[in-house]
């Protein structure tokens, strides 16, 4: 295990398992203190008060996790199967459509939306699902709102978005993904996009913020909270943001 020299001690990372986790966490979210980590197996890993536990989860293979700092979480992935975790189990939200979900957000209270890779975008909105009256026709790769206009981008460059009022519309060739749009890792106000590495890394750009002793999958960063990156068979490395001294600005 290593660290570069200005971005804190190996001592403020632990490593760990995540008993009865046995297949390959895929993504994990974090809020402050929470993190819930999904994959392959069954599985999710719960992060709260600091420690590890483990909850059952419809058997699919799921790419993408957002919780809540309440705990509560909404998971994806293969087949289009969504699944929900009210704070003591996780059910399922929507019934598998046959395409693969890879990006999901959260944009605001009881509202999600979710890109597949059919090229579809749905929404959850007063407690029921919809399908937006747009399609990109490629798989949508980033969802994201900039100045209250909701984008859904495919690999392509083309786009749908939804003003405030509701109104949807289709945009040829709008732009292709920047990585920060993608949702893997984490983009902080300095420009710098913490990733990991082709193995065992945790970037900040190019800079080595720790090597980790297994393989690394995903990591994601709450500078209110922890750095948690996921590997296989329920593996994961913490440590507390301001502590590994990586400034948010």
């Amino acid at each position: 295990m290593s660290t570069s020299d200005d971005v804190g001690a190996p001592s403020v990372w632990r490593e760990s398992r995540v008993v009865g986790c046995d297949g390959h966490f895929l993504d994990v979210d974090v809020a402050g203190d929470v993190a819930v980590a999904v994959g392959t197996g069954g599985c999710a890993g719960h992060l709260i008060g600091g420690q590890w536990s483990t909850r059952s989860i419809p058997s699919w293979d799921y790419h993408v996790v957002r919780v809540s700092p309440d705990g509560k979480a909404w998971a994806a992935g293969q087949a289009g199967a969504i699944v929900r975790y009210d704070g003591r189990r996780w059910s399922e939200s929507r019934p598998a459509t046959g395409f693969g979900i890879y990006v999901m957000e959260v944009i605001g209270p009881g509202n999600l939306v979710v890109g597949d890779w059919g090229g579809h975008i749905s929404e959850y909105a007063n407690g029921s699902w919809s399908e937006a009256p747009c399609f990109v026709h490629t798989p949508v790769l980033a969802i994201f709102v900039v100045d209250g206009v909701l984008f859904g981008v495919g690999s392509n460059g083309n786009a749908c978005a939804r003003t405030a009022a509701g109104v949807w519309s289709f945009i040829d060739r709008y732009s292709y993904v920047r990585p920060e749009y993608m949702r893997s890792g984490w983009l902080d106000p300095a420009g710098r996009w913490w990733h990991v590495g082709e193995s065992r890394e945790v970037l900040r750009g190019d800079d080595v913020v720790y090597e980790a002793t297994e393989w690394l999958n995903e990591v994601d960063v709450d500078p209110a909270g922890l750095i948690v990156a996921v590997g296989a068979s329920g593996y994961v490395v913490t440590a507390p943001f301001e502590q590994v001294g990586g400034t948010a600005d």
